[in-house]
């Protein structure tokens, strides 16, 4: 999604997610100079000080998965797109088509 520069957002992503081997981690990528402290919900030690933190990690699983991820994201001077990223560690991961994201612009 597009985004304002010098602006606040709230960040809500549904992430429908496969990943057969290694671990799922999800990313972001932003506008230069983007801030984002976020969180999945699934665990309160996930918090993610940073925009591009990698720290947040869902182990393998055959099956199909729902990942809820929130935040407050700010940008600088730079307007620009949020981009949800993800990297395995082995395997085959997918997110599906089915998948959300939502920002609610607050400032």
């Amino acid at each position: 999604p597009a985004l304002d520069a010098n602006a606040l957002y709230l960040m809500s992503a549904q992430i429908i997610a496969q990943n057969t081997t290694g671990n799922f981690v999800p990313s972001w990528t932003g506008p230069a100079g983007a801030t984002m402290k976020w969180n999945d919900s699934t665990s309160s030690l996930d918090y993610s000080s940073t925009i591009g933190a990698t720290n947040n990690a869902f182990a393998s699983n055959a099956g199909t998965r729902m990942i809820f991820l929130g935040g407050k994201l700010k940008t600088a001077a730079a307007g620009g797109n949020l981009t949800f990223t993800f990297s395995a560690s082995a395997g085959t991961s997918t997110v599906f088509a089915d998948s959300s994201l939502t920002l609610t612009r607050v400032g």
